[in-house]
């Protein structure tokens, strides 16, 4: 399973595609060879759908000396910089280095942490409408019938808001697969944008892990067997970093 946010090291040397710097390509079109045990972490903002990945390598001031000849104390090329790296890579031939016992764990509303989950009673207004839950939000926009819309809004618990949002019945908005992500982003944001304490209690978290403990989910959450996307705690981690910098 590959969580953005994870670190990882490499235990064979392999081709990659470009070098970043600070948003700027400094090797555009070049193969680099990434040493063997070079640690790198995955990018928050990764997307497990693509071919390939952007990461941030760590301690690579001999790398970038390596490529450039020579780094000078005190340049900014001693500072961690970026390269994409073709995904299938990550899953055979590295190695995870993050202590997943350390992660955050979150499922139940009712659990430690369940402030995280999309079920806890934390309200928010967006667009002149007030949503009780992110799950009364989330399955609200599935749909473009407004009275429809209204009801799940209404719902009077976000499971009833979920089981209406389950209705086969109803047309869903026919680019749902390729907005949910960017739907439950909006959600989550406004969730803990509007409540301070939930606000410190995201970014309090440092940089572990955040994973959604779902037995039943294997998109949002890590399923059964604990080989889902975690898409829900992906999520929740990039908007930890939204925060921190805001």
């Amino acid at each position: 399973m590959i969580l953005p946010g994870t670190t990882y090291r490499a235990k064979t040397n392999k081709v990659m595609a470009t070098l970043y710097f600070n948003q700027e390509i400094i090797a555009p079109g070049l193969d680099l060879i990434l040493p063997v045990d070079m640690g790198f972490e995955i990018s928050l903002w990764a997307d497990p759908e693509s071919q390939f990945i952007t990461v941030c390598l760590k301690d690579a001031t001999e790398f970038i000396a390596a490529f450039l000849g020579s780094v000078d104390p005190g340049s900014p090329f001693e500072q961690p910089y970026r390269v994409t790296i073709p995904y299938s890579i990550i899953e055979s031939d590295c190695t995870l280095v993050s202590n997943f016992e350390q992660a955050i764990y979150f499922y139940s509303a009712l659990e430690k942490f369940g402030e995280f989950s999309n079920f806890a009673p934390f309200g928010f207004e967006y667009k002149n409408h007030y949503y009780p839950t992110v799950e009364h939000f989330y399955q609200s926009r599935k749909f473009m019938d407004e009275a429809y819309v209204a009801l799940i809004r209404q719902a009077k618990t976000p499971k009833a808001a979920a089981d209406l949002g389950k209705n086969k019945d109803k047309v869903m908005k026919p680019n749902w697969a390729a907005i949910k992500d960017e739907v439950m982003m909006i959600g989550v944001q406004q969730k803990f944008a509007t409540h301070e304490r939930l606000r410190q209690l995201l970014t309090a978290t440092g940089a572990q892990l955040i994973i959604e403990n779902s037995p039943y989910d294997n998109y949002w959450g890590i399923g059964s067997v604990g080989a889902g996307r975690n898409q829900l705690g992906t999520i929740l981690m990039r908007v930890r970093e939204k925060l921190r910098n805001n």
